[in-house]
């Protein structure tokens, strides 16, 4: 794989992973009552994953990047098809396209580990 695939790759995961955050932190800015405690819980769950995101595209942690990107995917999958059943093309659209693009880079990831060897966290 090629220095450029990798880094494409690894972008969009992290690209993902901080949208992701950012509207997490968003919706806890502006939300109150009992949708802020729901904001709380998606931040929670959010934030650890793009800053984990960040650590291992920092250190190309490849396999690690692959699992994120998996997870990432899935997540806006999900979001995509709550987006379908309330009939929100944004809301549908949005998370749909960040899905594919993202199982898109963790294919690159997976064809191949890169020029420098994958550093794993363990």
């Amino acid at each position: 794989m090629n220095d450029g695939k990798w880094w494409a790759a690894g972008a969009m995961t992290a690209v993902n992973g901080l949208v992701s955050a950012g509207f997490s932190i968003a919706a806890l800015v502006t939300a109150d009552g009992s949708a802020r405690v729901l904001a709380l819980y998606a931040a929670a769950r959010s934030v650890p994953l793009a800053l984990a995101t960040l650590v291992y595209l920092a250190r190309r942690a490849t396999p690690e990047l692959r699992t994120l990107a998996l997870v990432l995917a899935a997540t806006q999958a999900l979001d995509a098809l709550i987006g379908f059943t309330l009939h929100d093309p944004g809301k549908t659209i949005g998370p749909a396209v960040f899905a594919i693009l993202t199982l898109a880079g963790r294919a690159w990831l997976q064809a191949g580990i890169g020029p420098n060897p994958p550093r794993s966290m363990s």
